[in-house]
């Protein structure tokens, strides 16, 4: 059992670099007002140079100090020396912070000094603050042994004699010192800033105070609460994706259920007697289950509940009195999510509702009124409106909708008059008789979970950033050279943003990807050399109708001219240079997925205007509008009049002529996780295969061949022009749990 009691050292001295401060203890770049959260070997890395003779390392002593005498390739490095390059030009563009030395490594050139450390200031504000707050500031015993062990790499450099003796010790040391390290490294939660409290952005809200509930190293998400805002369940991942499940009680975390593998999801009920979790299993006959766990028993008792499909994103709300729970389930992604209800009494589930087959999404989030006589059902509408249905328990009839122009993600009944609508950052609390909602909690990352009890809230906040590789084509797909196929990868794109969905032009000369760095997702287009490399100049982002963030995909066309992309059901076509889109059809076209023909006369588009997921195709020189296929298409490509497209409803990819109604099966193995990440490319057709990589089918011969391999971090949003692939990367995902009073 861990106590965030316990007593622990003070953390490491902040140090200011430039006009930059680095906080240790946050794990923070901070100017001002601005604060810039930092991955954990993206830090040591920076520890080390702090405390290296003339802030001055080698790479030999970054192999020393950081990658513990493993082998790693210089690209490797020069990612985390690129990434922390961004860093501080994102809060200081006015002077260089990092000059690589050719040939010796690489140098702070900013003037470092340290400060005075403000956690003594930061433990009273905590000790004043709430319950158990002060010991959720404290720095983990871990990551304290770990930075020590950095400055003493650092050290080295000082005194080279002592050199081999200190090296003989850390070998024999070194199971420990590597658990140590390893833990550090590739945590990926955020360090709590040393006020203990978090404003929630900028947005027109009342300043709402947060202090920390968790101080693990990992991710915390998931988080819920009992009913008394006493006891609250956790998950906590590693770097290895492995989930941990926590108790936290009076200010103790203790780990429950250790055994457990493959843990996705848990709600502790009403009562704190019982949770529901899910778990997924790489053995076909056990797959996704839910299960019921009672706490009051020793040892916890384990119930199977149901089995569940393993690409379903399991969701539930409790009822009140913990006798049963509803929660959301599709039969797979080609299927709309319907709403259940379990009693745990009977462990038989109920099917609610009943979404049309065709619908993308289906329901969202279900929340029961706090007498269980009411149910409130989030249903997806359209990508910037939810339909808030509400319905009568005796009996499950519907009673009445309301509409509301908000992207649902979570749903709370607070009391008899009040919904909690939960976006992916914000908390509105609605209105029902008026059908109104007001803004009460705003936050900057990703709202994982939020908890509700009558004293406290609970909300898990996460943040991810991911890069845009590139790669030379073929890299080997055996399992022995994986690692080396993605250290052959540069990169292009990062911003310590979400960069994604790289589209590259057919020349060659511009990489149009998305991206949030501006709040919101937008198209963004970044120069290319005609080799491919990169250019001086500086990525921009792309004029954009309103709502960027909710539209699918967006294709080049064959002259690299425009861009053309769906969004909101209409489909935009934007001229490279242009001030703004051009829209070629209405929201009643329904499109999405849209590509260009490979002529450039027309567009290939997936829409549900006919009543179920068809292939469209529109001129926009004449205007004509025609459909292509009557048993099913979702996004497809043109080849003179040979059209090769996928299904929303099923797997495979399929052909046929322009002139003829019959089809044919093109390629069976092709997953429906291929949807919008597929392209042709000449007479090659690049497609995903999940546990291979990225795959290279001909056309001509049926010839197919892996061309690079899945790793940890690829994405399948990618982009082949030529040789070059590019690709997405994912960091791991960071994320914290916070408390706070119920805002008015």
């Amino acid at each position: 059992m861990k106590s965030t009691t316990d007593p622990s050292p003070l953390p490491p001295t902040a140090i200011r670099i430039g006009l930059v401060v680095l906080d240790p203890f946050c794990r923070t770049l901070c100017r001002d007002e601005q604060r810039l959260h930092i991955e954990p070997k993206i830090f040591n890395v920076l520890w080390l140079m702090v405390h290296s003779p003339n802030q001055q390392v080698s790479r030999e002593q970054l192999i020393e100090g950081i990658w513990q005498q493993r082998v790693v390739s210089d690209s490797v490095i020069h990612r985390v020396f690129s990434q922390l390059r961004k860093h501080f030009a994102s809060l200081d563009d006015s002077q260089d912070y990092i000059q690589t030395i050719a040939k010796v490594g690489y140098r702070l050139v900013a003037k470092v000094e340290r400060i005075t450390p403000h956690t003594d200031t930061a433990l009273r504000v905590a000790a004043a603050s709430g319950p158990h707050a002060e010991s959720q500031v404290q720095m983990e015993p871990a990551a304290a042994a770990n930075l020590h062990q950095i400055e003493s790499a650092a050290r080295l450099a000082i005194h080279p004699a002592e050199t081999k003796s200190r090296r003989n010790r850390y070998w024999q040391y070194r199971p420990f010192l590597l658990g140590i390290f390893m833990v550090s490294v590739f945590a990926a939660g955020y360090w709590l800033i040393a006020s203990t409290e978090r404003s929630t952005g900028a947005d027109p809200t009342p300043f709402i105070q947060q202090y920390p509930l968790t101080s693990h190293q990992g991710s915390e998400t998931h988080v819920s609460t009992d009913h008394s805002g006493q006891v609250q369940l956790y998950l906590q991942y590693n770097q290895a994706d492995k989930a941990v499940l926590w108790r936290h009680q009076a200010g103790q975390h203790a780990q429950l259920l250790p055994e457990l593998q493959g843990l996705r999801f848990a709600m502790l009920s009403p009562d704190g007697r019982q949770v529901v979790l899910v778990t997924h299993n790489e053995q076909p006959t056990v797959g996704c289950q839910v299960l019921l766990a009672t706490l009051d028993t020793t040892p916890i008792g384990l119930k199977p509940l149901l089995n569940c499909p393993t690409d379903s994103h399991f969701r539930m709300q409790w009822r009140a009195d913990s006798r049963g729970f509803y929660f959301r389930q599709r039969l797979d992604k080609t299927q709309p999510y319907s709403t259940f209800y379990l009693d745990v009494a009977t462990g038989q589930p109920q099917q609610i509702s009943l979404p049309a087959a065709y619908v993308t999404n289906g329901d969202l989030a279900a929340a029961p009124s706090p007498d269980h006589q009411q149910l409130a059902i989030a249903h997806y509408k359209t990508v910037t409106q939810t339909e808030l249905q509400f319905w009568q328990v005796r009996g499950y009839q519907r009673q009445h909708t309301h509409l509301v122009d908000l992207a649902v993600r979570q749903l709370h009944w607070l009391d008899p008059d009040h919904l909690l609508l939960v976006t992916d950052k914000k908390v509105y609390r609605y209105h029902i008789p008026t059908q109104t909602h007001h803004l009460v909690l705003a936050e900057k990352g990703y709202i994982n979970s939020l908890a509700v009890s009558p004293s406290r809230w609970f909300v898990g906040v996460s943040e991810q950033n991911t890069d845009i590789l590139r790669v030379a084509l073929p890299q080997s797909c055996a399992a022995g050279q994986r690692q080396a196929a993605f250290d052959a990868a540069t990169p292009v794109v990062q911003s310590s943003k979400m960069d994604l969905l790289p589209r590259i032009s057919p020349d060659g000369r511009s990489l149009a990807f998305l991206s949030d760095r501006m709040g919101v997702f937008n198209m963004w287009l970044k120069p290319l050399a005609a080799d491919g490399q990169d250019l001086m100049a500086s990525e921009a982002a792309l004029p954009s109708a309103p709502a960027m963030q909710d539209f699918l995909r967006f294709s080049w066309a064959p002259d690299s001219g425009q861009i053309v992309y769906s969004q909101g059901d209409a489909l935009y076509t934007q001229r490279i240079g242009h001030a703004a889109p051009e829209l070629l059809l209405p929201a009643s076209a329904k499109a999405h997925s849209a590509n260009w023909a490979a002529d450039g006369q027309s567009v290939i588009f997936g829409s549900t205007q006919s009543g179920d997921w068809q292939l469209w195709q529109y001129q926009p020189a004449n205007q004509q509008l025609r459909q292509l296929t009557m048993d099913g298409g979702y996004s497809g490509y043109l080849l003179g009049d040979r059209l090769i497209y996928s299904k929303f409803n099923q797997p495979g990819l399929y052909q046929k002529k322009l002139d003829n109604a019959a089809e044919s099966l093109l390629l069976a193995d092709f997953s429906v996780i291929n949807w919008l990440n597929w392209q042709i490319v000449g007479d090659e057709l690049y497609y995903f295969k999940a546990g291979l990589g990225v795959m290279r089918y001909h056309l001509a011969s049926g010839r197919q061949d892996c061309v690079f391999p899945e790793s940890p971090g690829f994405v399948h949003q990618y982009s082949v022009q030529g040789s070059q692939l590019y690709f997405v990367n994912a960091h791991q995902v960071q994320g914290d749990i916070y408390w706070l009073v119920p805002p008015v």
